[in-house]
């Protein structure tokens, strides 16, 4: 009996596993831990998940799915799948918790989450970060970094209203903890996930369906900004190697627009975005215009060259047909987009990039376009695209059609110029493990984070007491000063 209801058990999970979204394991892929088989109800979501970076494992390459974790951890996941690593890394020092100092790992992770409203501590100035996250507190975090935090509040709030949104997103599929409990690692894991495929879900067109008399233009969005979608005209169904949604899509003619979202080629959505437009154009032949055009001004399409007719079709305006025939001019071409590569490009301050852009069709009238920079105080942009870097940051440089108005967007990251950083280990004549710090020969301030242990630096100097093991020569480093980043690893002296 034992051995069978441990068979029925593994062959639930195995079917339960076979109805989520998307598998990430390839025919023969073998599990990316040596913890995981690949059919625990969680193995999805940890794989997924470690791909991009947002949950990792650990150095002797298991995951601990059963382990807990704090509510610190929790908050850098959170982060970590909302794409604002990098924001946090520069959000660290000192926090609105009496409990979380400048030096904590995870006080830039806290700070930028405080700001975003997805903690708010216990309103006495504590946070307690290395706290186990219960149930409860894992999911009203996750549902107010996904964009749903009003909706949690009117469905009733803390705690019941978040749970019960999330319940309605489907977000707490295949989770068994219940209100109150301390949850692992597994558990973290699926939740995330689910809640990334919940933002997925969220695709909407700006144009509604129904029956146009011209052709429209539609906008796409999708609740996760960093997801791809792509979409189809043709009502069948979309895939990654359909178009990906760049700019507004022109509806010519009666479509069926489908589209879904996808998160790095990892994650996809299981919901379907499908509108179906019904184009109505008018025609000439609707009009009833007589042959020849003998009426009008302009004359029949054979013969529409300046006021006379052409050589073998039907009469210009006001001429007969089978005129001496007018001067050949070719009928103009409207651009019906516009794509701009790269997409996204990292430059130093001081830096010049070209970006270029294509115009659609290749034949079209009016290829001109023109450039702007949305920051340009960090990036600027001249008439020919090519993107000087001004300051650290991120800007978004445009281009847009005179014809048409469309445009394409590339994101720039604009990061500090190289330089020469040393970190040099010694020892005081206390005893201390010392660090003499400088940028390109000078000494600076700022915050060194080793592995983890984090130093203060003083005018080129950090010191720890003897005992500090975790300052040592052969050691990787993060040197933090002014907006500045810089990693490395420690010398010896």
């Amino acid at each position: 009996m034992k051995y069978l209801t441990k068979k029925l058990i593994s062959t639930l999970l195995f079917i339960t596993i076979l109805m989520l979204p998307i598998s990430v394991f390839s025919v023969g892929e073998k599990p990316m831990f040596k913890d995981i088989e690949g059919d625990e109800i969680y193995a999805i979501s940890v794989s997924a998940l470690a791909k991009l970076n947002i949950l990792k494992g650990y150095p002797d390459t298991t995951f601990g799915a059963e382990n807990d974790i704090t509510r610190a951890e929790v908050v850098a996941v959170n982060l970590r799948f909302l794409g604002k690593e990098k924001s946090a890394q520069k959000a660290k020092g000192e926090t609105v918790y009496d409990d979380v100092n400048a030096g904590h790992w995870a006080s830039g992770y806290i700070n930028l989450a405080t700001e975003l409203k997805i903690i708010e501590g216990d309103g006495l100035g504590h946070f307690f970060p290395e706290n186990n996250v219960n149930y409860e507190e894992a999911v009203k975090m996750l549902v107010v970094a996904a964009g749903y935090g009003d909706e949690g509040i009117e469905a009733g709030g803390y705690p019941d209203g978040y749970i019960k949104f999330a319940f309605s997103k489907k977000i707490l599929d295949g989770v068994t903890a219940k209100k109150g409990e301390i949850i692992n690692r597994g558990t973290i894991a699926q939740l995330t996930y689910q809640t990334i495929i919940s933002q997925l879900n969220i695709i909407e067109s700006s144009l509604d369906e129904g029956e146009y008399a011209s052709s429209q233009k539609t906008t796409l969005t999708c609740l996760s900004k960093n997801a791809k979608i792509y979409y189809t005209l043709d009502g069948t169904m979309p895939t990654e190697k359909s178009a990906a949604y760049k700019n507004a899509i022109t509806i010519k003619e009666t479509s069926t627009l489908k589209a879904i979202a996808i998160l790095k080629g990892i994650i996809k959505g299981n919901k379907v975005l499908s509108k179906t437009y019904s184009i109505k154009t008018t025609t000439l032949a609707d009009k009833n215009t007589p042959l020849g055009g003998a009426f009008t001004n302009q004359g029949s399409s054979a013969g529409r060259s300046g006021n006379a007719g052409g050589s073998n079709g039907g009469g210009g305006g006001n001429q007969p047909p089978g005129g001496n025939g007018g001067e050949n001019v070719p009928p103009l071409v409207s651009v019906t987009g516009v794509s701009i590569s790269p997409e996204y490009a990292e430059i130093t301050i001081g830096e010049t990039t070209y970006l270029n852009a294509a115009v659609f069709p290749s034949n079209a009238s009016n290829k001109n376009v023109i450039w702007s920079s949305d920051y340009k105080e960090i990036a600027i942009v001249n008439d020919a695209g090519a993107v000087t870097g001004i300051s650290e940051g991120i800007a978004i440089i445009t281009v847009t059609t005179q014809d048409g108005n469309y445009n394409a967007k590339c994101e720039i990251t604009v990061i500090p110029n190289e330089a020469d950083v040393s970190v040099i280990f010694g020892h005081s004549p206390t005893g201390d493990r010392t660090l003499t710090v400088t940028v390109d020969g000078q000494s600076v301030s700022g915050t060194l984070d080793i592995e983890g242990f984090t130093m203060k630096v003083t005018d080129g100097r950090a010191a720890a007491p003897g005992a500090a093991t975790e300052v040592a020569p052969g050691k990787s480093y993060t040197l933090i000063t002014g907006n500045n980043i810089y990693t490395g690893i420690i010398i010896q002296d």
